[in-house]
């Protein structure tokens, strides 16, 4: 497990580690799930006009890019710099790999109607 440090200076104990935070990593991470899903229940419900699902799947983007930006501030205060650099590596390989599979979708789905897209 890997250790983060917090904002402020109560001790918790992350990845078996001790270190400092408002919060563990747990619970923040709790929080912010709980929120996500009530977000993805509104999104599902079929009740929202286009445009209120537009604006909350925006929000739901910018709560967890928040939270990854958050985390990985955190990972840069406390890592070492050997694996820092190959958390960054492994983190530009997965970009590049959810990248390429996104293409390959949109190039499956090029000059096909959206219906037969999501196959109905």
């Amino acid at each position: 497990m890997i250790p983060f440090l917090g904002p402020s200076g109560d001790k918790v104990t992350v990845n078996d580690k001790t270190t400092t935070s408002d919060v563990s990593i747990e619970s923040e991470l709790q929080k912010i799930e709980e929120k996500a899903a009530a977000m993805q229940e509104d999104l599902s419900s079929g009740e929202l006009a286009q445009q209120e699902m537009n604006t909350l799947s925006l929000q739901l983007y910018q709560l967890w890019d928040n939270e990854l930006n958050s985390i990985w501030s955190r990972l840069k205060e406390t890592l070492d710099e050997d694996t820092m650099t190959t958390l960054t590596q492994e983190e530009r390989d997965w970009i590049k790999t959810k990248r390429q599979c996104s293409r390959g979708s949109r190039q499956r789905c090029r000059g096909r109607k959206p219906a037969a897209i999501i196959g109905k």
